[in-house]
């Protein structure tokens, strides 16, 4: 007695079950966190790796600028242009001294990493190579804080933008970044 709905056929793929590429890479352990999506990082966390990095770069810039007459200069309004260029070109060697091997690798500052969040393309969830970061994430808004009010002006309301659904400031959106759990 053969019945067709009992018959034994060809197996049809189940739809809950990932289909498996045979011709992708595999990946590797240290690959995983990539290929996750972790969830966004939260505003404290943001705010927290703000401040950790900002602790660390004063202790070291502020003695600098002390023993190299900056302080005296720029109370007197004695500073010329080029000394302040001078000082923000001084601070983003520091930054990338500190936090350079850090982003390339990891897309983590130091702050970031004490508080457990990365910098990540907001598409693809991988690593942003370190020129962009610098290039597009960081300078842009440098550049722009050394013109008087506006930067301050622009500075505020890039930091603002966190509190956006996507919690991303600015700075991210030009450099097409998002900040995630790590």
């Amino acid at each position: 007695m053969n019945n067709p709905h009992n018959h034994p056929g060809p197996l049809e793929p189940d739809p809950f079950e990932t289909p498996v590429n045979p011709y992708q890479i595999p990946a590797t352990q240290s690959d995983q966190w990539l290929m996750a999506e972790s969830p966004l990082a939260s505003r404290l966390a943001r705010l927290g790796a703000v401040i950790f990095d900002g602790i660390i770069s004063l202790l070291i810039t502020l003695p600098l600028a002390y023993f190299a007459g900056f302080f005296n200069r720029e109370l007197g309004a004695e500073m010329t242009a080029m000394e302040e260029i001078l000082l923000t070109l001084q601070g983003l060697v520091i930054f990338l001294f500190l936090h350079g091997y850090l982003l390339a690798t990891r897309g983590q500052t130091i702050g970031k990493m004490l508080v457990g969040i990365r910098i990540v393309d907001y598409k693809s969830g991988e690593l942003v190579p370190l020129f962009k970061l610098v290039g597009l994430r960081y300078l842009p808004l440098w550049i722009v804080t050394m013109i008087p009010f506006l930067g301050n002006f622009i500075a505020l309301v890039d930091a603002l933008a966190i509190f956006t659904s996507e919690r991303r400031c600015l700075h991210d959106l030009v450099a097409n970044t998002k900040v995630i759990e790590a």
